[in-house]
């Protein structure tokens, strides 16, 4: 059997691990639009979820209020929503040159999508200065932005949120995957697996690395992460794909 020890050596892991991959290395307090024009604060914390605004109003803000949270979830639908209309008027207004692929395409498209949502005048509310005033006007002073207290940190009830969080995802995690040989509690292909289904289970852990899991081919689920889970073969997913794959081969991760 695990010892605590090694609970806490895997969890720890987990959050450092999750931590590098979504953010850099550091918590981020303010809202943000990931590379998919989602708002976005914490960890990867995805505001495009009720439960996830939940718990970040709880234990970022020790508020409880299911109204603001369904209040700021609309918002940040609202906001996801432009992003996706500005890529679609990008397109349009930019036809795609017959030199350039279709990946790059989409990435200036992003960018230009991003830049136009982000900004922040007297024109236009950035996606941060929008949350603000869903937070203010349910009462709230102050930014919609997790501020240090007392007792804790900035950076802890960050740390708690993600806690609260990852539980959920753990069980997800175990009802996709079912039980394989290659994967043990607390091991590094649990840590390889978690950090795909944070990511994005549904689209990352198909059939494929379901298939070798179940069938105990450590090659071909090292193939199904490293290559078939980036099949646009994106720069910045290809560099987390490949570190996955090797964390799972057992291999030294500099991330923790």
């Amino acid at each position: 059997m695990p010892t605590n020890s090694a609970q806490t050596l895997y969890e720890n892991q987990r959050y450092e691990l999750i931590k590098q991959l979504e953010e850099g290395g550091h918590e981020n307090p303010e809202v943000y639009l990931d590379g998919a024009g989602i708002p976005t604060m914490g960890v990867g914390f995805n505001l495009l979820v009720p439960e996830n605004v939940i718990e970040i109003l709880a234990n970022g803000f020790g508020i409880s209020d299911r109204t603001l949270a369904e209040d700021l979830q609309a918002e940040a639908l609202a906001i996801k929503s432009e992003y996706d209309a500005a890529i679609s008027a990008y397109k349009v207004a930019n036809p795609k040159p017959s030199t350039m692929t279709d990946t790059e395409w989409s990435s200036r498209a992003a960018t230009s999508a991003l830049a136009s949502l982000n900004a922040s005048n007297s024109n236009h509310m950035s996606p941060q200065d929008r949350l603000d005033a869903i937070f203010q006007a349910a009462g709230n002073t102050g930014q919609f932005i997790i501020q240090p207290s007392a007792t804790e940190t900035a950076a802890q009830k960050i740390r708690n949120i993600f806690d609260a969080l990852i539980e959920d995802y753990e069980i997800t995690l175990s009802n996709r995957i079912g039980t394989s040989t290659l994967v043990s509690d607390y091991s590094n292909e649990h840590l390889a697996l978690i950090s795909l289904e944070y990511n994005n289970g549904n689209k990352l852990i198909g059939s494929g690395l379901k298939g070798a899991l179940s069938s105990g081919n450590r090659f071909e689920a090292w193939y199904q992460i490293r290559y078939q889970s980036n099949r646009y073969l994106e720069r910045g997913i290809a560099k987390r794909r490949y570190l996955e794959a090797d964390l799972f081969q057992g291999e030294i991760v500099n991330v923790f």
